[in-house]
C-alpha cells in the first residue's frame, strides 16, 4: 500500500471520527507507524519522525501488541491539533505535489 493510501485513510479516520484531537489522533496511531519515512517529503521528515517516535514510545510502554489505545499519554489536545494540521499538510504534499 502506498503512502498515499495510507494517508488517505488517516485523512479519513481523523475527519469522522468523533472525539477530540488527542483521540482522534491516537485512532489513526497504529496506521502513523505503517507510513515508511523513506516515502515522505524531506521537508516534513523530522516532524514525522518526531510523531511516529511519540507513538512508538508511547506504545511500548503502555499496550499489549495488538491494543489500540484510545490515547496517547502526554499528548494534549492542542498539541495533537498540530499534528492533525501536520497530517493534512503532508497529504496535500504528497498526492498534488510530490
Amino acid at each position: 500500500m502506498s503512502a498515499r493510501s495510507k494517508l488517505f485513510e488517516i485523512i479519513r479516520v481523523l475527519t469522522i471520527n468523533e472525539g477530540n484531537s488527542a483521540e482522534r489522533l491516537a485512532a489513526v496511531g497504529h496506521k502513523i507507524l505503517l507510513l515508511n519515512k523513506d516515502e515522505i517529503p524531506e521537508k516534513f521528515k523530522s516532524k514525522f519522525i518526531e510523531l511516529q517516535k511519540l507513538i512508538t514510545v508511547n506504545y511500548s510502554k503502555n499496550y499489549e501488541p495488538g491494543f489500540q489505545p484510545s490515547r496517547i499519554y502526554g499528548l494534549r489536545k492542542k498539541k495533537a491539533s498540530e499534528y492533525i494540521e501536520f497530517l493534512f499538510e503532508l497529504n496535500h504534499e504528497i498526492n498534488f505535489n510530490f
